[in-house]
C-alpha cells in the first residue's frame, strides 16, 4: 500500500511525506570503502525517488518540507550498525557515495541543477533535537537545512560530539542538544508568515524555546 505523498499547506508550504520503510533493499555489502560493513542498497527505491524528484522540481510552494523518519548524516542502526547494518542514509564514512547516499545526492544535485530552494528536511530518530545546515556541492551558501525535534515521548540520548559523523554532505550543524535519560524531552513550532518568512523554534515540554531558526523567504 503506497504511504509517499505530498500535502499542500496553502501557498508557502508543501509537504513530501517519504515512505522510508517499505521499499527499502536488504542490508547487503553496499560501503564504499569498508568490506565488513554491510548497508542497504536504496531506501526510497526507483518509483519514489521518481516521484519525488518530479515533486519537487514542479512545486511552486516557497518552503518544501521533506519528510523522512531517518536522519541525514546521523548514522543510526543497532546494536552495532557497522557490524549489523545502518538503518539510516547516513554509513558514517564521508568518502564517496555509498548505498541510501547516492539516492539523496540525485535529489540534491536536482536543488542544485533546477535552482530549486526552500528546502528543509524533517527528520528524527536519534532521540535529540538537532538543526544542521548542508551545503554539499561547497558553494559557501547552504542548499537545504535538516530539522529533528525529538524525542517527544521517549528516552532521551546525547547527541555525538562535535555533530554528525557522517560528514559526505558537508553539515554544519546549528544546534543540538541532550544527556542520556534527561527530561529533555521536546517538540518542533514551525510558523511561515504571510510574507513567507520561515521560523523554527525547538520547545521544551513547558514551550520554552530551546533554539530558533530564522529565515528569510527565499
Amino acid at each position: 500500500r503506497r504511504v509517499y505523498r505530498n500535502v499542500t499547506w496553502g501557498p508557502h508550504a508543501e509537504l513530501f511525506i517519504l515512505d522510508c520503510r517499505q521499499y527499502r533493499a536488504a542490508h547487503e555489502d553496499h560501503d564504499d570503502n569498508a568490506a565488513t560493513t554491510v548497508q542497504m542498497g536504496h531506501i526510497l527505491g526507483d518509483a519514489q525517488k521518481e516521484w519525488l524528484l518530479k515533486s519537487l522540481a514542479a512545486s511552486t510552494a516557497t518552503w518544501k518540507f521533506i519528510c523522512t523518519s531517518v536522519p541525514l548524516s546521523y548514522p543510526t542502526g543497532f546494536p552495532v550498525p557497522e557490524e549489523t547494518g545502518f538503518d539510516g542514509w547516513a554509513d558514517g564514512n564521508p568518502d564517496g557515495l555509498g548505498g541510501p547516499e547516492e539516492e539523496l545526492n540525485s535529489i540534491f544535485e536536482l536543488l542544485r541543477d533546477r535552482s530549486i530552494t526552500g528546502i528543509i528536511f524533517i527528520s528524527g530518530d536519534v532521540h535529540f533535537p538537532f538543526a544542521i545546515a548542508y551545503d554539499p556541492f561547497k558553494t559557501g551558501t547552504p542548499l537545504f537545512y535538516e530539522i529533528g525535534c525529538t524525542p517527544f515521548h521517549a528516552l532521551c540520548l546525547p547527541p555525538p560530539e562535535g555533530g554528525p559523523r557522517d560528514l559526505t554532505f558537508n553539515p554544519t550543524t546549528l544546534f543540538q542538544a541532550g544527556t542520556f535519560a534527561s527530561d529533555l524531552l521536546n517538540f518542533g513550532h514551525i510558523v511561515i508568515s504571510d510574507e513567507a518568512k520561515f521560523t523554527l523554534n525547538i520547545r521544551d515540554v513547558n514551550g520554552e524555546s530551546l533554539y530558533c531558526l530564522e529565515l528569510p523567504a527565499p
